[in-house]
């Protein structure tokens, strides 16, 4: 599937960060300046997170990461939906409700900051673009831009209102209760030969 924005004479901005041209940074950081949640970001910081973050283009029904994953990357949610499932048992098989969607602007993945578990698993509901950024660059990111990026999480978490569960009744960690297991590799990681 291909990334549906498009540069002047029909060239596609490219996917990896390492093939970007400086137009392609330039439009990706005008696009980004359109999404409600990164209004007040400076133009500097938008222009390092379009510099370093890959542009992933997903089919619907694609998990992106479950319940109880090590988190390896950020995520801007560019265009279409995702479905947010929650397991207040830390069993995959009881993640059958959808707790909340995220749809274009959308946040998330901010456990990268702390390498604690997913609090959630994440499946496209329809075909979805999104920038992904890794947990080396985002925490990069942090360290050059601490007040920005702080601004930026803070407002995000705002704009998505995002649930986190954080406890049970007995007052235990539920990221302790995951026991989540899947052969299926990440969709999102980049592919390496």
């Amino acid at each position: 599937m291909e990334f549906s924005w498009k540069l002047p004479k029909k060239k596609t901005i490219a996917e990896w960060p390492s093939d970007r041209s400086m137009q392609d940074i330039g439009t990706i950081v005008s696009h980004l300046r359109h999404l409600a949640a990164l209004t007040g970001v400076p133009p500097p910081l938008l222009h390092q997170l379009a510099s370093c973050a890959y542009l992933e283009s997903l089919d619907s029904g694609v998990t992106l990461y479950r319940q109880g994953d090590k988190g390896t990357s950020w995520y801007a949610v560019l265009l279409g939906t995702l479905d947010v499932h929650v397991s207040k048992t830390g069993i995959v098989e009881d993640m059958n409700a959808v707790s909340r969607s995220l749809g274009m602007g959308s946040f998330f993945g901010e456990s990268i900051l702390d390498d604690s578990p997913r609090e959630n698993t994440i499946v496209t509901r329809e075909p979805c673009q999104l920038l992904r950024v890794e947990q080396r660059d985002f925490k990069n990111l942090m360290q050059k831009n601490k007040d920005m990026m702080e601004d930026l999480l803070g407002h995000a978490k705002i704009h998505k209102n995002f649930y986190h569960p954080t406890s049970d009744n007995s007052g235990r960690n539920k990221n302790n209760l995951m026991h989540v297991k899947t052969d299926e590799p990440n969709p999102a990681l980049p592919i390496t030969m």
